[in-house]
């Protein structure tokens, strides 16, 4: 298992790493809008577990609908079949759309996930990742922080966590769960809730 989980982290590393080319994109958006997208991501996560006990896209995984890793692109741009999964890792590659529809259905309110504004060839967008226990968001920042890892010139990582691996500068949301629970809403199960696999919301891998 922990020959699988570094060999899961140096695929996400390979990814982003990949073919950066660095060039002056006007866009509107900044690092600090692509932070506050990555803990936005990461609260609906948080917001999910707090009403089911687990994290989005589980019962999948428990029913064996899923390969080992659940890797998603965030993304509005389209995708060849190479983009849409990790080098080196068996995964399934699921859409933005389906994600948006699954995360819908169950917090019951229209979810739309942020995107990088950025071209593909400048940055890899935002990425979900799910190993059947943690998930792991993630962006690439123009500038450092001491919260972001160095890909190359002018490209710095950026990713949030159901776990912390301070050693790769992977972190925890800072988050205020109940409280963003109960503001809409919501107050958690006193016992996690066990959601069916539907085969019309599962893709075919």
């Amino acid at each position: 298992m922990k020959t699988e989980f570094h060999t899961f982290l140096i695929a996400m590393l390979l990814l982003t790493c990949g073919c950066f080319e660095q060039a002056e994109v006007t866009t509107g958006q900044t690092d600090s809008d692509r932070i506050a997208d990555i803990n936005h991501v990461a609260s609906i996560m948080e917001e999910y577990k707090g009403l089911y006990g687990k994290y989005p896209l589980y019962e999948a995984w428990e029913n064996g609908r899923y390969q080992p890793t659940v890797y998603i692109r965030i993304t509005d741009h389209a995708l060849s079949d190479d983009e849409r999964f990790m080098p080196g890792v068996t995964c399934t590659s699921l859409t933005k759309a389906f994600f948006e529809d699954y995360l819908s259905k169950h917090l019951h309110r229209t979810i739309k996930l942020p995107v990088d504004e950025r071209p593909l060839n400048v940055s890899e967008g935002y990425q979900f990742v799910f190993d059947g226990k943690d998930y792991f968001i993630s962006c690439t920042l123009e500038k450092a922080t001491d919260r972001t890892r160095r890909l190359a010139h002018g490209v710095h990582k950026y990713q949030l966590s159901s776990t912390s691996i301070p050693d790769r500068k992977i972190f925890k949301i800072k988050k205020k769960t109940n409280q963003a629970l109960c503001s809409r809403g919501y107050s958690p199960p006193k016992k996690p809730l066990r959601l069916r696999a539907h085969p019309r919301h599962l893709p075919t891998t």
